[in-house]
């Protein structure tokens, strides 16, 4: 090695080491002014599996992350040596030299710390942010400069032609997922587009068809006056796995299996029929979703085509770790999706997320040669309500609920996105001819005076009011779900607009997806939901809903959610498996079933079973009044809905030792062989 090269290596290393030491002080920074340490919740992980770092897959994703950093900082590294080999000023010493070092340096950490504030505004490293540096012409000169540098340095060691030749090739590698022609779908089946849009957490009561403020979610609204609108729609159970394998088998909980996010996958059939079924209709079947952390639906159940961040316990680790400028750089190019795939169109990173690129990856996924059945799922509107940009701060929407108000800056985000999506669909003729449903996979609650219930006897009955969701199915506000369908012909809404007044379920979107296409009930197996109804002459309105809740967890229940707390109450329910995924304890799955609130839904009215107490309660939702049945001296003939929910749940786990439920069931038996024998 000639003494050329060995300078060079030495700069090339000190270089490196000063670029680490960067890192180390961003990682540090942000580790003091957080709430809780990356650290911190890698011990909290521990108390799930002992053994944490025996999880091959785990470890695999760590070690992934962490040479994908060193790459980037070797990277780094050299532009920069490369940046100093042809010095715009002749350097007369040693001293000089290192002050060059040092200046060109920091012009590159400079550059990347200001376009990291002008990109990602709410990311903690962004310390320039609304300074000049951060000005789009500040920024280009910057990079202009840099990029003079690199060319001077690089026609020192190679020449022209090489340079000319090997940027060339660079620039087309690095444009490519930008210079692809844009193209319409070419659909000659006449089959329609299937289009399910779920948004996280969406409350019907913050929608103009409930008599919100139309501002909230203009686009949205706006587009829902075209919509057919079921009022009274239930989630099976608010949590978002569930509900959603709940949507595309058409059955409840009870009977598909699934009873928790993060479920154990020997207890789940991920045999989804209507998947496999429009597949062999000649579909390209689609599961788009934004955080992955609580929804386990991959490949592994049918779909052609998954879009989102990759799913695993490491999601929360570099999470923590990835706010660096030049990571979250990076993340502006597709090519990210290999090279950070926890990182990249992941709404858990809510500080470089980007609604639009995630709407972009997810529309140019699709394959515009078939009909398309695509579900996508976003999640703005999920705690904890973080963005890349900074929000509103006008006071209208102030109500001393901070967590509520969040959510409501978080909805005009997402009802952005929304529009955005329908936008890029139609761009590529999606909408041409399609059916599409929006949803919500379940409600939030934010612990609002106004959800109380009216009491109309002293009890120890617990709260209608509470925090979040899946966790209280007395509070309305949990499970109370949108539901509207519409078909679309030449990118407008045909369908006749209507709001339904009885009660429905996600459970009705598959049954009306075949009914739709007119799919023969020998291919379907049983379904527990039914077709959406098309007029209102159709309505069903001695129709029985269930909803049940799902793991409860007292940290969840309160304003601010210590994600450390929640870790260690729920930690003992998980263990860590060797594909780096977080799975609910066998055991745990079982014995938990025992601890669900269960309830019924029929005309106006509900009733709860709690696991907790032997009185049975019913709410009216007209008059918001809530009683104990033995407390109720009215009219209403509660009881058929008493035998529904037995015999819904009558071989549930430890359901059936209930009192009430033994005889409600042994009264439904008497009943059918009395009419058996009639017969």
């Amino acid at each position: 090695m000639n003494q050329r090269q060995n300078s060079y290596l030495r700069i090339f290393l000190r270089t490196l080491a000063a670029l680490l030491l960067f890192t180390i002080i961003i990682i540090n920074f942000k580790a003091s002014i957080q709430a809780y340490s990356v650290l911190s919740l890698a011990n909290t992980m521990n108390k799930i599996d002992e053994n944490l770092l025996s999880s091959s897959g785990l470890i695999f994703d760590l070690v992934y992350f962490l040479l994908i950093n060193l790459v980037i900082l070797v990277t780094w590294s050299i532009f920069i040596v490369i940046s100093i080999v042809s010095p715009l000023l002749k350097l007369k010493s040693g001293l000089e030299s290192d002050l060059y070092w040092i200046i060109v340096v920091f012009l590159n950490i400079t550059f990347a710390v200001a376009l990291n504030s002008y990109l990602y505004p709410t990311s903690l490293v962004s310390y320039l942010r609304h300074s000049p540096l951060t000005e789009p012409s500040i920024l280009t000169i910057m990079a202009i400069g840099l990029l003079v540098l690199f060319f001077r340095g690089l026609l020192r060691l190679i020449s022209l032609k090489t340079l000319t030749v090997t940027s060339s090739i660079l620039t087309v590698f690095l444009l490519y997922p930008w210079l692809t022609v844009e193209k319409k779908q070419n659909n000659t089946s006449n089959k329609p587009n299937i289009i399910i849009l779920g948004i996280d957490g969406l409350r019907p009561d913050h929608l103009a068809y409930y008599e919100a403020d139309k501002k909230l979610a203009p686009n949205l609204n706006r587009l829902l006056e075209s919509f057919k609108i079921y009022k009274y729609a239930y989630t099976p159970q608010g949590r978002t796995y569930v509900a959603w394998m709940s949507l595309l088998t058409g059955l409840y909980p009870i009977n598909n299996n699934v009873r928790f996010n993060l479920a154990p996958p020997e207890t789940i059939n991920k045999e989804i029929p209507v998947v496999n079924i429009l597949k062999k209709e000649g579909y390209f079947t689609s599961y788009a979703i934004d955080e992955r952390r609580f929804n386990q639906i991959d490949n592994s159940y049918g779909f052609d085509n998954v879009v989102g961040p990759k799913i695993g316990v490491a999601d929360a680790i570099i999470a923590g770790f990835g706010d660096l400028p030049y990571l979250n750089i990076l993340l502006q190019h597709p090519y990210s999706s290999y090279l950070l795939p926890y990182l990249y169109n992941n709404r858990a990173y809510g500080k470089a997320y980007s609604p639009s690129r995630f709407n972009e990856t997810l529309v140019d996924s699709l394959d515009l040669t078939k009909p398309n059945f695509l579900s996508v799922h976003l999640c703005q509107l999920h705690w904890p309500y973080t963005s890349k940009v900074f929000i509103d701060s006008s006071q209208a929407d102030w109500d001393g609920n901070y967590n509520h108000y969040m959510y409501k800056q978080m909805l005009k985000s997402v009802d952005t996105q929304v529009q955005g999506l329908f936008y890029k669909l139609s761009r590529k003729g999606l909408l041409e001819n399609a059916i599409v449903y929006i949803i919500s996979d379940h409600g939030e609650s934010f612990n609002q005076n106004k959800h109380s219930a009216n009491l109309t006897v002293n009890s120890s009955l617990p709260k209608t009011k509470s925090w979040g969701h899946g966790t209280n199915i007395l509070d309305q506000q949990q499970s109370h779900v949108l539901l509207a369908q519409a078909k679309f012909k030449h990118n407008k809404v045909v369908s006749t607009p209507n709001v339904y007044q009885g009660n429905y379920s996600l459970i009705d979107i598959v049954p009306s997806i075949f009914k739709n296409l007119k799919v023969p009930y020998t291919e379907i197996g049983h379904l527990d939901g039914i077709p959406l109804p098309q007029e209102i002459e159709e309505e069903d309105q001695q129709r029985f809903i269930f909803v049940e809740s799902s793991l409860p967890v007292k940290s969840i229940n309160k304003s601010f959610i210590d994600k450390q707390e929640v870790m260690s109450e729920t930690a003992s329910h998980y263990e860590l498996r060797d594909d780096g995924r977080a799975y609910m304890k066998l055991e745990s799955y079982t014995n938990l079933v025992a601890k669900k609130q269960r309830g019924v839904y029929f005309k106006d009215w509900q009733l709860t079973m709690l696991p907790t107490k032997d009185e049975l309660v019913l709410y009216n939702r007209k008059t918001n009044n809530i009683y104990t049945t033995d407390t109720y001296k009215g009219n209403f003939n509660w009881q058929s809905m008493l035998t529904a929910l037995c015999m819904q749940y009558k071989n549930d786990f430890s359901f059936s030792k209930k009192e009430a439920c033994l005889l409600a069931v042994q009264q439904y038996t008497g009943q059918t062989k009395d009419r058996h024998s009639d017969g």
